[in-house]
């Protein structure tokens, strides 16, 4: 049991993690702001920060530990790692490991597929927003951005911020910006994976080789709620979502509650070979551009969903927008808070429902700019 509570661990170089090889071990980094955690290390192999097996539990705490002493002022950090493979970040893989990352950022890293974490084989990887604090970051000390983050990761072979074979992945109230792939998955790839993204917002992803967002394979289900996704270019002809499946194989996606907010791009290519099926089970309570792709959406409308400034990156909605008590709760989210950690399902329309799709939730329409904080 190794707890890191200050300090650094940084510059180091290895074949399977550059700064740390967990094999049924429980580490802990509880490292934050400037200067602190895990970064600037390097892997000849996969995990260029952490490389984790057998059974081992990894925990990156900006808010909370065992003495209670996380500070949500300073995430963990994990950043500006290199694996020349898998994990640029972090590597998972077996059974029994688990990585969960509370108000972290898992930014910069670089690996061959799974830029920020690749999860494979039975690992797991949690990461949500705790308590909706804003988080000195180490690459911008002076300027607190939001946690959790999942920013500027890179992959040549896929998924730039998370990539998973065979594993299970859940992400929520988290930023997901900026991330590269030189093809489809700039965001996320999945294969032959259980994964649940509630509560993100996606945007300012340009993947400069043009391919989807989201590339879904292989028998993954992958739910999609409550998020926003927005601002981002997945290039001409190409999809938000790719979502594949070969011979014997069922991938299954489930969109509900979102906004997304793409114009010029399908949010769906349903591209099944060689006997493969593509299901979309769900389709539901959606603010898009576009419903051509999703054949059967119900409760669903094309419509521009109002953001307070996009063009600045505030993905919160202002009053007037066809967000607000949109929806019930008949897809509830895992966990019912917004990306500022605000609690869901306020009424704000008499007579209307009373949750808001999409990442955010307004709370009073007359500090709809967010002054009130």
């Amino acid at each position: 049991y190794v707890t890191l509570e200050d300090g650094a661990i940084q510059g180091n170089t290895g074949g399977l993690g550059g700064g740390i090889y967990a094999a049924n071990c429980h580490i802990e980094s509880l490292a934050g702001g400037f200067l602190q955690g895990i970064f600037g290390n390097e892997a000849s192999g996969p995990g260029g920060g952490i490389y984790a097996r057998a059974g081992s539990t990894i925990r990156l705490l900006g808010t909370e530990g065992p003495t209670g002493n996380g500070d949500p002022q300073k995430p963990a950090n994990l950043v500006s790692n290199t694996a020349a493979g898998y994990g640029g970040g972090a590597y998972l893989v077996g059974a029994g490991t688990t990585m969960t990352a509370i108000d972290t950022v898992i930014a910069n890293n670089n690996g061959s597929s799974g830029g920020g974490v690749f999860v494979h084989t039975d690992a797991a990887l949690d990461i949500y927003r705790a308590y909706g604090t804003d988080c000195v970051s180490f690459d911008e000390p002076l300027s607190p951005p939001p946690c959790s983050r999942l920013d500027n990761n890179n992959a040549p072979g896929g998924g730039g911020a998370i990539a998973s074979i065979g594993g299970s992945v859940f992400v929520s109230q988290t930023f997901i910006t900026g991330n590269s792939a030189n093809g489809d998955g700039a965001v996320i790839l999945l294969y032959d994976t259980q994964a649940t993204l509630e509560g993100n917002v996606v945007h300012d992803h340009d993947d400069p080789s043009n391919g989807a967002l989201f590339l879904v394979d292989d028998s993954t289900e992958m739910s999609l709620g409550w998020s926003t996704i927005a601002g981002n270019d997945p290039g001409t002809g190409n999809p938000i979502i790719r979502a594949t499946a070969g011979s014997g194989d069922i991938t299954r996606l489930n969109l509900y509650a979102n906004i997304i907010s793409e114009s010029g791009v399908d949010i769906l290519s349903q591209e099944p070979s060689s006997g493969g099926q593509v299901s979309l089970d769900t389709a539901d309570c959606l603010i898009t551009h576009e419903l051509a792709s999703l054949p059967g959406a119900t409760r669903s409308t094309v419509a521009d969903p109002l953001f307070v400034n996009p063009s600045a990156g505030d993905y919160h909605i202002r009053a007037g927008s066809p967000a607000i008590d949109y929806c019930d709760d008949s897809n509830e989210p895992a966990r019912p808070a917004d990306m500022d950690g605000e609690w869901r399902g306020v009424d704000v329309i008499a007579g209307a429902m009373n949750w808001d799709v999409g990442a955010d939730e307004l709370y009073d329409t007359l500090f709809s700019d967010r002054f009130e904080s």
